[in-house]
């Protein structure tokens, strides 16, 4: 959702010229469709997730992942991994620590998505 969300904003301030990406650490959720609970939130988001696959940052490769000026992290455990174990420059990877709503419900979706609306404008 925040990958999307991103694009959409940056497309309305005129950038659409910019990639956005999705990818998390998460080897065994790779090829997972987006979770259901986005697909019933999705007249509140107006994003549609229904052609969405998760994938592996293990599954790119270094020119892919060395493409991009910046990496959003939306936890702590995968800025950690990213600037820790596998030495990305700090300076690239920002930390939004956004509350991951994984089997929370649907309430706690919609409050994820508010928090991406309201933390994509800042950028």
């Amino acid at each position: 959702m925040f990958a999307a969300v991103l694009e959409r904003s940056f497309k309305k301030h005129g950038r659409g010229d910019l990639e956005v990406e999705s990818v998390g650490l998460n080897r065994e959720s790779a090829g997972q469709p987006a979770a259901a609970e986005w697909e019933q939130l999705r007249e509140l988001t107006g994003v549609d997730l229904s052609g969405h696959k998760s994938r592996c940052i293990d599954d790119l490769s270094w020119r892919e992942l060395n493409q991009y000026d910046t990496v959003f992290c939306l936890d702590k455990k995968v800025h950690d991994e990213l600037v820790g174990n596998r030495k990305w420059s700090a300076g690239r990877v920002k930390l939004l620590d956004i509350p991951n709503p994984w089997q929370q419900g649907v309430d706690a979706y919609r409050a994820c998505y508010v928090t991406i609306e309201q933390l994509v404008e800042t950028i």
